[in-house]
Order: structure tokens, then sequence, then C-alpha cells
């Protein structure tokens, strides 16, 4: 659902579907859309690993903090 945190990390039709909260039929609509369609979900899927990867890994995780000590240490 599109609450703090899974904004940041999914671009809504691309990467994932973003969710309003508490709102069950447009829940079941996008599940129903991702049965209906497994090769639009397939590559949904394929683009959000392919996010979280480029985006979150270890190395991107060692940059960010290595760029926040620096900047401290200057």
């Amino acid at each position: 659902t599109a609450v703090d945190g899974s904004c940041e990390l999914v671009e809504d039709g691309k990467t994932g579907w973003l969710i309003p909260p508490e709102n069950a039929a447009m829940l079941a609509d996008a599940l129903r859309r991702a049965l209906l369609h497994p090769a639009q979900a397939a590559e949904i899927g394929h683009a959000a690993a392919a996010h979280v990867t480029a985006a979150f890994s270890v190395e991107k995780m060692v940059e960010a903090y290595e760029g926040l000590f620096r900047e401290f240490a200057e």
C-alpha cells in the first residue's frame, strides 16, 4: 500500500502497484490484473528486482555511508 517507505521504493505501474491504504477494492483489482496479465506482472517483477539491485545494493549502501562519514569529517 502507498504508505511511508513504500512510495520511495515502488514506482506505481513500473516496479509495482501502489494502492491507497485500507482500499480493499483497489487491492483486489490490482491482484486481478496481475493474475489476468502474468506477462505484465512478470515484467513489473523484473523491473522491481533490477531497481532494488541498482538502488539498494551493499555497494550503494557502503557508498552512502562513506559519503556521510566524509561529510562529517570535513
